[in-house]
């Protein structure tokens, strides 16, 4: 017994000490590149040529990149949002440019980049050096090619997000046969995270769908969520992906406000 326990913190200690030589070579800066003051080592050490390239001449100009459309974007008139809550054609296409120009900048960066670097620790530091900044500036890069305000697109988001809930929960509670029962009932889930019906348990997450309040959902919304139905996306949020009954949907829409 005595001896086990003798081998087992021996392997411990030996790969605590392995691993700690590891990092050291291959992800911490010499005491010469400390005085430098850069943030994190040279990702490019440990990635091929091409993704170096695509660090310097797209990664590292993302801050600029940032600022100006951030410029742009000032310039635009303050958004005041309709009292009817009432969505536009126009504003769900704005919504789309944004989310869009988002998932482009993302998918460039997984292929140009993260996909070189083959160690999965430097992939991790490398998207926490860059991720943040990425996201930042499609944001900003999407708004301005939209010429939306950030206000407007969180307003748009939260109705276009309302609007897709009241379609799922109609299908969850009309269709207990439907062939995507199961897709409808994880992007319930996933629209009651992002608006904030969800409650934290000791058993897990309690979603609340039934939370949702349909006197901010006028009909009009319903009708044009299902209208541009391929353009009704988000992270984890499927939407267009499901077969959705339209006649069903506006019966149950009935109770919603009339225009």
């Amino acid at each position: 017994m005595k001896e086990k326990l003798f081998l087992a913190i021996f392997s411990l200690v030996t790969f605590a000490l392995l691993s700690f030589a590891f990092f050291k070579i291959y992800y911490f800066p010499s005491p010469k590149e400390e005085k430098k003051n850069e943030p994190l080592p040279e990702l490019n050490k440990i990635a091929t040529k091409s993704a170096f390239e695509y660090e310097i001449n797209v990664l590292n100009r993302l801050p600029e990149v940032y600022e100006k459309h951030k410029k742009s974007l000032a310039q635009l008139p303050t958004f005041s949002p309709p009292e009817d809550n009432r969505l536009t054609p126009e504003q769900i296409d704005k919504y789309w440019i944004t989310y869009h120009t988002c998932a482009e900048m993302f998918e460039e960066l997984r292929e140009e980049y993260l996909k070189q670097i083959k160690i999965p620790f430097a992939k991790a530091l490398a998207t926490a050096k860059y991720g943040r900044w990425v996201f930042s500036t499609c944001v900003v890069k999407g708004l301005d090619l939209a010429q939306m305000t950030e206000e407007e697109f969180d307003w748009v988001k939260t109705r276009v997000w309302e609007s897709a809930l009241f379609v799922v929960n109609c299908l969850v509670n009309n269709s207990p046969n439907h062939p995507q029962r199961e897709l409808l009932i994880r992007t319930q889930e996933r629209l009651c995270q992002l608006l904030h019906l969800d409650e934290e348990e000791k058993e897990g997450d309690k979603y609340c769908p039934e939370r949702l309040n349909l006197k901010n959902i006028p009909r009009s919304n319903i009708e044009l969520v299902l209208d541009k139905k391929d353009k009704v996306h988000w992270q984890d949020v499927p939407f267009d992906r499901l077969d959705i009954d339209p006649d069903l949907v506006m019966k149950c829409a009935r109770q919603l406000l009339e225009e």
